[in-house]
């Protein structure tokens, strides 16, 4: 593996607004990887690193140290970007597309601190990823082994391109596998980055959010909780809710509630729940909103 790879990954340093959304659930101190993606200065991560940053400290494998800012927040693939406002030596990788990954492909995951610091792998599942907090992903790479420190780590292939950014580290429901890990496809970035650079987003109709956190379990998907002030709290949306339909529609997993969610129309929309509270089966409307509305921005874009 070419040094200039390693090179290429930096530490991503954030403080986020005390006012911020994400501030009790993700901390109000965060730290990943970063991978630098283009000779103007742009640095790809996880979203969860940045979102609602307030400050940002983009480290070198020196510790030489500059500011970043927050240049855009895709809450559908959940990668964020930012833009390096000084001088560091690092240099950009090349990006690969991760439509051409299959199966059994030997990768490595790669994270700041050279090669003692990246992990051999594998790709072990190429394959739809549903999480708790409202987001899907169509088509996500998984790998084994498990890197420990996966935050914004890099995907890289024998060709010392990027395919994926590292997003979550998942454990094995049987004792008999193994922990792995989810990496966000590099393609997500591609189709998003002219969008991210002139306006902070995904430049698409807003999908409406409610801000909850389900669960699959054997007898359909449960309210795990709700966000502090988010459309579901403020409709009475309780722990332990069973999720029966949406808009009529019955629903047997979250993936499923999702997309008939995100069907109904854009942000704004009025989403009717047919919830099994404690045995019995009552409807509730939610009033959706656009997420990003909910979230701290930085006075600047």
């Amino acid at each position: 593996m070419s040094v200039d790879i390693f090179d290429a990954l930096v530490t991503v340093r954030c403080h986020i607004a005390e006012a911020a959304l994400t501030a009790s659930v993700l901390g109000a101190e965060r730290e990943g990887h970063g991978v630098v993606v283009s000779d103007k200065g742009l640095v790809l991560t996880v979203g969860y690193i940045v979102t609602e940053a307030e400050s940002i400290w983009i480290v070198d494998k020196s510790g030489n140290a500059v500011a970043g800012h927050l240049l855009g927040y895709d809450q559908i693939s959940g990668l964020g970007l930012v833009q390096i406002l000084g001088a560091l030596n690092t240099p950009n990788i090349k990006i690969g597309r991760s439509e051409e990954l299959a199966v059994g492909q030997k990768m490595l995951l790669a994270g700041v601190g050279g090669r003692k610091s990246a992990l051999d792998v594998t790709i072990c599942e190429l394959a739809p990823f549903a999480g708790y907090w409202e987001y899907l992903l169509d088509k996500a790479i998984f790998t084994e082994p498990a890197h420990p420190d996966w935050g914004g780590t890099a995907l890289v292939g024998a060709d010392n391109k990027l395919y994926g950014i590292g997003s979550l580290i998942l454990q094995p429901e049987n004792k008999s596998d193994s922990a792995r890990n989810m990496v966000i496809p590099i393609d997500l970035y591609s189709e998003i980055i002219d969008d991210l650079l002139a306006h902070g987003q995904r430049n698409t109709a807003p999908r409406p959010w409610i801000g909850w956190y389900i669960q699959n379990t054997g007898n359909g998907p449960v309210v795990l909780g709700t966000v502090d002030s988010a459309p579901a709290e403020k409709a009475g949306i309780e722990d332990g809710d069973i999720v029966v339909a949406v808009n009529s529609v019955r629903v047997h997993s979250i993936t499923e509630t999702y997309k008939a969610i995100w069907s109904a129309g854009q942000a704004g929309v009025k989403i009717d729940l047919a919830i099994r509270r404690d045995g019995e089966l009552r409807v509730v409307a939610v009033s959706s909103v656009d997420r990003a509305d909910m979230l701290w921005r930085a006075p600047i874009h």
